[in-house]
């Protein structure tokens, strides 16, 4: 039977579209969404071939749109028409990094002492206090930053800008200080500065990374910290951003490649929490290797990504993320959930086991029936688990074909590149 896993009312009116009938140019009087609920093209905009193309890839078979949805159908009651972030100061934000990477380039091409300038910095503190204010007036709206890159030249500032705004978001979500918002919000801009080192003809390149090209690109954290590093403009903690924005607890970041415990004593709380804004933005956002992945197979490759007894490899720390989560997940996930009732799921104490509820107010913390015990054994009585009521028991994988790839994603297409 076809699994179909979007809000009740799209299932109720039925409005499906096969991807196979679309062609390029077709457009709808709704915004147009995918499988899980994220938007592809908004309402009287044309699905180009490019979009359509994308969608193929994806594995999507049906698009889908509804104006019950647009008008705030979702399980968080998000108005999903309005953006907690404008265009027009998403786009202020890409022209702000763009203006710090372009200094970068032209100082290492004219053979100048490589840095950043007062004034830029200065524009990038005003940046996030413009964001501040949009966020503080717009606590019902989501959040959607650009995805779509004109030429793939682009990713690097783009992909810094919707860090910058991803962070910002959360920090004020989270209910952090003006000044500390700011901090995370411009560690969140710069946080890439050290590509402009590598070079754009490594970072953007199409084809596979050769074994030198992988070296020069793992360098780019230390590179942007020697950056960073004399200016007097730039925090300690947006060094940090820089330098550690790659690190893991496996032991299998870089450039340091800290354990669990050197991960979490070393690397603060708020840089892996830029960490997770990075994951997600490089997820979410188009490469010229990779089509963008949607916000919720994203947030769910991540969710499979927190670290358990049983795993070899993880990204993140559980708290982290579900901090990431509790702040902006409906945000960024068009009001909807990560999870799905009746699917399987493994915990971290390693039982296997089926979710039952999903609550709005802790979307990482449903009930669930136990399916197995610890040893993978069937359970032979019933047991129930209310995640809510013990944060020591999480779920560790969602068990499906569209999210247990966390770590076998390629070096180019995951943000935590495993060292060769």
């Amino acid at each position: 039977m076809e699994s179909n896993i979007l809000p009740q009312n799209i299932l109720l009116e039925g409005i499906k579209i096969d991807l196979k009938s679309v062609k390029p140019g077709a457009i709808y009087s709704h915004n147009v969404y995918d499988e899980f609920g994220s938007r592809i093209v908004a309402a009287d905009s044309p699905l180009t071939e490019r979009i359509i193309q994308s969608c193929r890839e994806r594995g999507l078979r049906y698009l889908y749109y509804s104006k019950s949805f647009e008008a705030g159908a979702n399980p968080a009651g998000l108005d999903l028409g309005r953006n907690a972030v404008s265009d027009r100061t998403q786009a202020r934000a890409r022209e702000t990094s763009r203006a710090i990477l372009e200094e970068i380039a032209e100082r290492l091409q004219l053979g100048q002492e490589i840095d950043i300038s007062r004034a830029k910095i200065i524009r990038s503190r005003e940046l996030i206090e413009g964001i501040i204010d949009e966020v503080a007036h717009n606590d019902d709206a989501v959040l959607i930053t650009l995805k779509e890159l004109r030429n793939y030249d682009e990713y690097t500032f783009v992909h810094s800008a919707n860090v910058a705004v991803i962070a910002s978001t959360l920090a004020v979500r989270l209910g952090y200080s003006r000044d500390r918002i700011i901090e995370i919000g411009v560690g969140g801009l710069l946080h890439d500065i050290g590509k402009a080192i590598v070079g754009y003809q490594i970072v953007n390149k199409p084809t596979e990374l050769t074994a030198e090209e992988i070296k020069s690109l793992m360098e780019h954290p230390h590179y942007g910290y020697k950056i960073a590093e004399n200016n007097r403009n730039i925090t300690r903690f947006q060094k940090q951003a820089i330098l550690f924005h790659h690190e893991r607890p496996d032991g299998m970041g870089y450039p340091f490649g800290f354990d669990a415990e050197g991960f979490i004593e070393k690397v603060p709380r708020d840089v892996r929490l830029i960490s997770l804004c990075d994951a997600f933005s490089a997820l979410t956002t188009e490469r010229a290797y990779k089509p963008a992945y949607t916000q919720k197979r994203a947030l769910r490759i991540m969710q499979n990504g927190v670290h358990a007894a049983f795993k070899k490899h993880s990204q993140f720390i559980y708290d982290d993320f579900r901090d990431f989560i509790k702040g902006i997940g409906f945000m960024i996930n068009m009001g909807d959930y990560i999870f799905e009732t009746e699917e399987m799921v493994r915990l971290n104490t390693g039982e296997i086991a089926r979710i039952l509820e999903l609550r709005k107010n802790n979307s990482l913390n449903p009930i669930v029936r136990l399916l197995t015990d610890k040893k993978l054994q069937p359970q032979k009585r019933e047991i129930i688990i209310d995640l809510e009521n013990d944060f020591s028991v999480y779920v560790a994988n969602i068990l499906d074909k569209t999210s247990v790839d966390t770590h076998m994603l390629s070096l180019r297409t995951q943000a935590y590149p495993t060292p060769p």
